[in-house]
Order: structure tokens, then sequence, then C-alpha cells
């Protein structure tokens, strides 16, 4: 239900996004947890989802997961 909110809220404002994104930002935003991940592009038109950026760049292997920095994208976005 909320995702359909969601994507009729984005349609109004002419901001489509893929259906597979919508649906993890809504389970994100549901469920209150951040969403990590490098396309902030199209999560960030998700309202009241918190997403977070690795800092700098590279893969992350799971051995180094609890030692990598994390950042919320809001902390560097350029005002609009």
């Amino acid at each position: 239900m909320e995702a359909s909110r969601i994507m009729a809220d984005l349609r109004r404002r002419g901001q489509t996004i893929e259906i597979r994104d919508l649906f993890i930002g809504t389970i994100s935003k549901i469920n209150e947890t951040p969403l990590i991940t490098r396309d902030v592009k199209h999560y960030e038109r998700i309202p009241e989802l918190t997403i977070f950026t690795p800092r700098g760049s590279g893969e992350i292997n799971s051995s180094d997961w609890h030692n990598f920095k994390w950042r919320d994208y809001r902390e560097t976005a350029e005002p609009n």
C-alpha cells in the first residue's frame, strides 16, 4: 500500500522511479532501516527514507564491513 502511495505521489511530481527501486526503498522506509547504496539519485525521491552511502570508493568486502565508514548522503548534498 505504501509503495503505491509513493508511486502516485512521484508520478504527480513527474519523478518516476524504477519499480524495483521503489520496492527496495519502501521496505527500508517502512522498517525504519537506513538504505545503504551508492545510487542515491533514485532513492532520494522517496520521502522520509534514510540513505547512507559509503565514504570513498572501492568494493566492500564482507570481512571489512564493520570497519567501513558510512555517511548520510545529506551531509554533502547540494542545496536545492
